[in-house]
């Protein structure tokens, strides 16, 4: 078990550390420590997801940057870009599609690639889960109506799946930095 935490962590920090650059926070925590409902997805609110988006362990924050479009044949997808908010550095980018009510995209910059999930779940679903949770559920911007779930797991890894709540922290198509 101690391997597979060490394994998560190492390959977390690969992913939000940027070489070279000191501002960009390394240490996400594994995951937030809550339950999710994992199967119990509600269709996904394409209507409010563009925008600026935040996962945040409390001591670390990432942000990602989602446009929605449509591909050649009409159907949604979402370009999406993670980013430092303090240095306001890319990195990684990527292109999501939807896949059983969750959207799927895989994350690449420089080489380096993993999977990232998005969920979307009814508030009620998730709070009769969040027992072990750290931290209460945090509403959309002024959408009362979901709770968003991001996960990031390496490529080919899906077991080592680390799951956080992830929050719209602004309805604007370009990068927020602070």
């Amino acid at each position: 078990m101690s391997k597979i935490l060490v394994a998560a962590f190492i390959c977390l920090a690969g992913i939000f550390a940027q070489a070279g650059s000191s501002n960009l926070c390394s240490q996400m925590t594994i995951q937030d420590g809550r339950p999710w409902p994992w199967g119990s997805e509600i269709n996904m609110p394409w209507k409010n997801l563009s925008g600026v988006w935040e996962v945040s362990d409390g001591n670390c924050e990432n942000l990602f940057l989602f446009k929605v479009g449509s591909d050649a044949n009409g159907d949604k997808v979402v370009s999406i870009t993670q980013y430092d908010p303090k240095s306001c550095k890319v990195i990684a980018q990527g292109l999501g599609y939807e896949e059983n009510k969750y959207i799927y995209a895989q994350m690449a910059r420089h080489g380096k690639s993993y999977n990232l999930t998005i969920h979307a779940f009814n508030p009620s679903s998730v709070n009769g889960s969040d027992r072990f949770a750290k931290g209460s559920l945090r509403m959309t911007m002024g959408n009362s109506g979901f709770v968003m779930a991001l996960t990031l797991s390496p490529v080919g890894e899906w077991d080592m799946k680390s799951a956080f709540e992830i929050t719209k922290a602004s309805s604007s198509e370009s990068m927020v930095c602070e």
